[in-house]
């Protein structure tokens, strides 16, 4: 019974030395975020709605988007959006902001 326990301690004391290490390690090499740091492509999903001015009603959107960044401030999203049931494709391009 005095072994398990002993065993139990030492693989929880092991496993958060090797959490800890890789934790500095992984905070170390955080460069920061920049255009140039930013490149290549992510997929989003949106849902939620719209509130129309007049009439005060609200409108369902639900989207699939892959953002592609190129790495020098510019984004490339192409997808497909539906308002209220009318899906349309989407592509944008234009400057990170």
């Amino acid at each position: 019974m005095k072994r398990i326990t002993i065993a139990k301690i030492f693989t929880i004391s092991a496993i958060a030395v090797l959490a800890l290490g890789v934790t500095s390690m992984a905070n170390a090499q955080n460069k920061g975020c920049s255009n140039a740091t930013l490149k290549g492509t992510f997929a989003e999903k949106d849902a939620g709605f719209f509130t129309n001015p007049a009439p005060a009603a609200a409108s369902l959107f639900a989207g699939v988007i892959l953002d592609t960044f190129d790495g020098k401030g510019t984004i490339t999203a192409t997808g497909i959006v539906s308002i209220d049931g009318n899906v349309t494709p989407q592509t944008e391009t234009g400057p990170i902001r």
